[in-house]
């Protein structure tokens, strides 16, 4: 379930770092995004349920990719790394941080928002996990 906001009568989400019309499903503007962006850094803590919305939701994908997969999934958390690493999911390319991603318990490779992670990656044979 999304988090959803109303401002000035119109329902928003925010999904994949985007505000989307709650009734069209269509991404909204940048001077409207621009505004709804305002007002959620005027109550931070509207952004933090989004962020919350959002890790629980990249979470599911990633314990279904794993199912599909016909692994089971064994926990993803925080990086347990000590350096900062940035890097681009290698099923949709979507940019990834650690800082901000969860890490899988298993690959340790920073979660995507589709879900993947280095147990489905497989390049010329080689398999992370």
């Amino acid at each position: 379930m999304r988090q959803k906001f109303v401002i000035d009568g119109r329902m928003y989400y925010y999904h994949d770092s985007n505000w989307y019309d709650e009734k069209t499903q269509i991404q909204i503007p940048v001077i409207e995004a621009n505004k709804v962006n305002a007002l959620v850094r005027e109550y931070p803590e509207l952004l933090a349920a989004i962020a919350a919305e959002e890790r629980k939701e990249q979470v599911e994908r990633h314990e279904l990719r794993l199912k599909d997969l016909g692994g089971g999934y064994r926990g993803s958390g925080p990086s347990t790394r000590w350096s900062h690493r940035w890097a681009h999911c290698w099923a949709c390319h979507h940019p990834l941080d650690s800082a901000v991603d969860p890490e899988c318990s298993v690959c340790h490779w920073i979660l995507c928002r589709c879900g993947a992670c280095g147990c489905g990656y497989c390049y010329y044979g080689w398999h992370a996990a």
